[in-house]
């Protein structure tokens, strides 16, 4: 959760989210995130990484792997970002049109896996297929894959559309977060390819919380 603490703290900067996501796609986040931060401090905006050398951000990021790969990405992103900055009330369509994901096909009456003992309720069923992600203001940015895309989403939209109560990621620590936000502020118990279960109780809250403790990452 450290992590996406993280990741709020630069909602309103769409670019630096995209960065410090790129850093932990296949890093572990006690890893990533002071990472993130020396790249922030020495290249605090998409102008200046864009202007940066290779081997200088190597440099700095050759600790966590891969650092040639995303050295590269990092301005190429950065380079899209300031010619063709992302504009909220703009929607683009991905680079990568399709991705499997999960359609909504009906109500089961069994319990899910993953929902306590004690609550049985009718639940949302959702069959994974191929799909046609849907549009953002950041997907035309080069890179952006549904790990990226999801977590614009969730916490780069403005709160009062409630674009992440229709984000349905396959990132696990992206489902934690969402089955916080989801019990904090909706008072809800909420499951991934599931949706709203019932209503949140003690005792759900404690299984989330031996969840959090059981994949902390210090």
């Amino acid at each position: 959760m450290f992590t996406y603490v993280v990741l709020e703290s630069v909602a309103d900067d769409p670019w630096k989210l995209l960065i410090a996501v790129s850093l932990l796609n296949a890093s572990l986040g006690k890893f990533a995130i002071p990472i993130f931060h020396k790249v922030m401090q020495r290249w605090p905006t998409a102008d200046a990484l864009r202007q940066a050398k290779v081997e200088d951000i190597v440099s700095v990021i050759q600790s966590l792997g891969l650092q040639n790969k995303r050295a590269r990405h990092f301005i190429r992103l950065s380079q899209a970002y300031v010619e063709d900055p992302p504009q909220p009330n703009v929607l683009r369509k991905s680079n990568k049109p399709h991705y499997l994901g999960y359609i909504y096909i009906g109500a089961l009456g069994s319990s899910p896996q993953g929902l306590p003992s004690h609550q049985h309720r009718r639940y949302q069923h959702y069959r994974r297929c191929r799909l046609q992600y849907p549009m953002t203001p950041v997907s035309h940015m080069p890179g952006m894959g549904p790990y990226a895309l999801d977590s614009y989403r969730i916490f780069c939209v403005k709160s009062e559309y409630n674009e992440w109560k229709r984000v349905v990621p396959e990132d696990k620590e992206l489902i934690r977060y969402l089955k916080w936000k989801w019990a904090i502020e909706e008072g809800k118990c909420w499951l991934p390819k599931v949706g709203v279960i019932g209503h949140v109780d003690l005792c759900y809250l404690e299984t989330l919380t031996h969840e959090l403790i059981a994949t902390r990452p210090y």
